[in-house]
């Protein structure tokens, strides 16, 4: 059986829901994986009372791995035409398409509910932030959690 979970694919369902939520906007892939790690530790980061994906101790060591994962999200994504890439000041930046919206419009289940309305906090949170603030975020509470464990 073909792993799924932890999976570009994976990934990919949820770039899809968070660039619905960012309607608009476009995002650099640095941005999205800082986004979506943040939202799926959202309790780590202040952001809601729990994890979507739990207590795991090893849960910071994710991060590291994230941004191939995004990468390869990304890759699919931009084939299947759900997403755009955009030529920016910042460098490379993606948005969704009609497509797109109309595939994620289309996920209806209690984990992309739960992780639709973590983006969108995630979201609020990164506005007063720059890219580099959010990966130092990540960084700090990382060592943080080294000292707690």
């Amino acid at each position: 059986m073909k792993r799924v979970l932890g999976a570009p694919y994976e990934i990919s369902l949820r770039i899809l829901l968070m660039l619905s939520e960012a309607y608009q906007q476009s995002l650099t892939l640095d941005k999205i994986a800082a986004l979506d790690f943040i939202a799926v530790y959202a309790h780590d980061f202040g952001i809601s009372e729990s994890n979507l994906h739990g207590y795991s101790s090893y849960r910071f060591g994710e991060f590291a791995g994230r941004r191939e994962l995004v990468q390869n999200g990304i890759k699919q994504l931009v084939l299947n035409g759900t997403i755009n890439v955009i030529c920016s000041e910042n460098g490379f930046e993606y948005a969704i398409t009609d497509n797109g919206i109309e595939f994620a419009v289309n996920m209806e289940c209690a984990y992309a509910d739960a992780y639709r309305t973590l983006i969108t906090a995630a979201l609020e949170l990164a506005n007063s932030k720059s890219e580099y603030s959010l990966l130092e975020m990540i960084s700090k509470r990382t060592v943080e959690s080294l000292r707690e464990g």
